[in-house]
């Protein structure tokens, strides 16, 4: 469970850098970022949603979210376009355990429009 919260922390807080001038930017002094590789990044959108789904612990789900939450603030819809996609087919699936996957994906596609003015939606 901790390496749970460990990954919902590190993708929280640095999958935003793409960067070192971006990340020295936007940095307060002092502050060691990290900048993750966008194969890793691609691997990780790859497989989040499968991993939601085939998790049974309701403390990592809500951590597969979190980290979900964070990515799509960042990549959706530039670098990751299919994920609304793969929403739509955990939602239709006729699976319990899918069906509340694409939830919890369509929460976090939500979350990231909730504070935006209307004409940036």
């Amino acid at each position: 469970m901790a390496a749970a919260v460990q990954l919902g922390l590190f993708v929280e807080t640095h999958w935003k850098f793409h960067s070192q001038e971006q990340a020295k930017k936007i940095c307060v002094p002092g502050f060691e970022y990290i900048i993750i590789a966008e194969t890793d990044k691609e691997q990780v959108r790859a497989n989040i949603l499968s991993k939601m789904f085939e998790c049974t612990h309701p403390v990592i789900n809500k951590q597969y979210t979190r980290c979900l939450m964070a990515i799509t603030k960042y990549d959706y819809p530039a670098m990751w376009p299919g994920v609304t996609g793969l929403v739509q087919s955990a939602l239709t699936s006729g699976n319990e355990q899918a069906i509340m996957t694409g939830l919890q994906a369509l929460f976090a596609l939500t979350k990231k429009y909730e504070y935006e003015m209307e004409e940036d939606r």
